[in-house]
């Protein structure tokens, strides 16, 4: 279980996703038809990244074997 999380709001345990703002496919698409646009959106893409829940979406994670994890384990 090392490495693992759970989730406050779901009580989901596992790993973690990594998010970015925006989408993938408009950037791809960006990049195949505007060259400059595509550069510019891939720049502001990968300046939001955050951790996520794989099941409800929270970024309301902490580690399985902290303090915090053990009171959310507990709750369930």
């Amino acid at each position: 279980m090392e490495g693992e999380y759970i989730c406050t709001q779901c009580r989901h345990i596992g790993d973690r996703d990594l998010n970015r703002k925006g989408k993938a496919s408009v950037e791809v698409i960006l990049w195949l038809l505007f060259l400059v646009p595509g550069l510019i959106y891939s720049i502001w893409r990968r300046t939001g990244r955050w951790f996520a829940c794989p099941v409800c979406g929270s970024h309301h994670l902490v580690p399985f074997r902290s303090p915090l994890g053990r009171d959310a384990l507990a709750k369930n």
